[in-house]
């Protein structure tokens, strides 16, 4: 397997964990999937990166370089979050100890699906539809260009890839 199919697939399974759990409005599980997911969508947005750095000659990725990373740059905040939990934001204040918009609000679910942390939100379906546009027009780049080495989705095209 590689690296960026790799991301892509664990942001899928955590996708389908997070439906499921609520479905099953299991709340217990339902923050760790969005973190997982969180992270998957972090490594996601570090591969993008290392292969944005890696083949700068490339205007059909740039467009689609440019397209994703500020949103996928949104989302990894919220994994910032998270993981930082205790180096700051229980106090109320950021990354760059910044005020949080709302200092109580450390994780939360809407009805609507939107997370809420520190009064910044994403939603949840917008957010997993954005990561499939993306791996589709990942693929159908890699099929016409097939300049990166590792990368070779366009022969899988994942049939094991968990479904909606």
């Amino acid at each position: 397997m590689t690296l960026i199919d790799d991301d892509f697939y664990k942001i899928f399974l955590q996708r389908d964990r997070i439906q499921k759990d609520i479905s099953e409005n299991n709340l217990k599980s339902i923050f760790a999937d969005i973190h997982f997911f969180l992270i998957g969508v972090s490594n996601l947005k570090c591969g993008l990166e290392k292969l944005r750095n890696t083949i700068k000659d490339d205007d059909k990725f740039k467009i689609i370089y440019k397209k994703y990373i500020n949103k996928l740059e949104y989302l990894d905040i919220f994994r910032d979050h998270q993981e930082h939990i205790y180096e700051g934001r229980l106090e109320g204040k950021g990354k760059s100890k910044k005020p949080l918009k709302r200092p109580s609000m450390l994780g939360n679910l809407t009805k609507n699906l939107d997370y809420d942390f520190g009064g910044d939100r994403f939603s949840l379906p917008e957010a997993f539809s954005l990561i499939e546009s993306l791996k589709k027009e990942m693929i159908e780049w890699n099929l016409e260009n097939k300049i990166y080495p590792f990368w070779y989705i366009d022969q899988i095209v994942r049939v094991d890839m968990p479904k909606k």
